[in-house]
C-alpha cells in the first residue's frame, strides 16, 4: 500500500499568476514596492510572510503583518481561482486513484479551504482522501496552524495511520524535500514546479520532469 502525499502550488498546479496577484496588491496597500513576477514565483511555496520576508528582507514587523493579512483576504476571495494544471494531472491522478494499492492526499502552505475549493471546481476532490492545508487544525478546532510543512507532514501520517516506508512526498521546493527527509518518508522532487533546480542540488534525490514522469519514478521507488 502506498500513500502519495501532494504538495499542491508548483507541483499539481500552476497558481503563481493569482498568488502574484494577491501579492502585489497587498504590497501596494502597505505602501511597498513589488517584486517582479519572475523573481517571485522562484520563492512560492513556504507560506506568504516568509516569502515577503526573503524578498523584501528589511520590511517592518507591521508592514508584514498588514501584507500577510492582506494577501489572505485578496488571495482566499478572489485570486485562488486562478489556476493552470500542469499538463497531464487530472488524466494521472485518476489513474492513480484507481489502482488499490495507492491513497492519494495533499498536504500545502495554502490554506485548506481555498485548496478544497480549487479541487472541487476540477471535480477531483474525490479521488484524495484528505486535503491538509497550513490552517487544517484551526479549520477543524483541533489546534493551531501548522508551523511548517514537516510538522504538517508528521500530522498527515498520524492523521491517516500511514507507515512512513509506504509513503512518499511529492513537491516541488528544496524545503519540500527537507520536510520529507525530516519525517523519513520518501520524496519526488517534482522539477517542473516554481523552483529552479540546479543539477547538483538533485544528487541523491528522485527527479520527475513531468507530471508524468512523475507517476513512474513513483513505480520504481516502490
Amino acid at each position: 500500500m502506498t500513500h502519495v502525499f501532494f504538495d499542491f502550488d508548483g507541483t499539481l498546479a500552476d497558481s503563481s499568476q493569482g498568488i502574484y496577484l494577491a501579492f502585489a496588491a497587498a504590497c501596494k496597500n502597505a505602501g511597498i514596492c513589488t517584486p517582479d513576477f519572475d523573481i517571485f514565483c522562484t520563492h512560492i511555496g513556504p507560506p506568504i510572510h516568509v516569502i515577503a520576508k526573503r524578498l523584501i528582507p528589511d520590511i517592518a514587523s507591521d508592514q508584514l503583518e498588514k501584507i500577510r493579512s492582506d494577501f489572505r483576504a485578496e488571495y482566499d476571495n478572489k485570486y485562488y481561482k486562478m489556476v493552470d494544471w500542469y499538463d497531464g494531472v487530472a488524466e494521472g491522478l485518476r489513474w492513480l486513484a484507481s489502482q488499490p494499492e495507492n491513497h492519494l492526499s495533499i498536504i500545502t502552505n495554502k490554506p485548506t479551504l481555498p485548496t478544497t475549493n480549487i479541487i472541487a471546481a476540477a471535480c477531483l476532490e474525490s479521488l484524495f482522501d484528505c486535503v491538509i492545508g497550513i490552517d487544517y487544525r484551526n479549520q477543524h478546532a483541533i489546534g493551531p496552524t501548522f508551523e511548517s510543512k514537516t510538522e504538517a507532514i508528521g500530522f498527515a501520517l498520524s492523521l491517516t495511520n500511514c507507515p512512513r516506508q509506504d509513503a512518499v512526498y511529492v513537491g516541488d521546493t528544496p524545503s519540500d524535500r527537507q520536510a520529507s527527509q525530516q519525517n523519513r518518508i520518501h520524496f519526488i522532487a517534482a522539477t517542473y514546479g516554481f523552483h529552479q533546480w540546479q543539477q547538483r542540488e538533485l544528487d541523491g534525490t528522485v527527479a520527475a520532469y513531468s507530471f508524468a514522469e512523475m507517476i513512474t519514478a513513483m513505480e520504481a521507488e516502490r
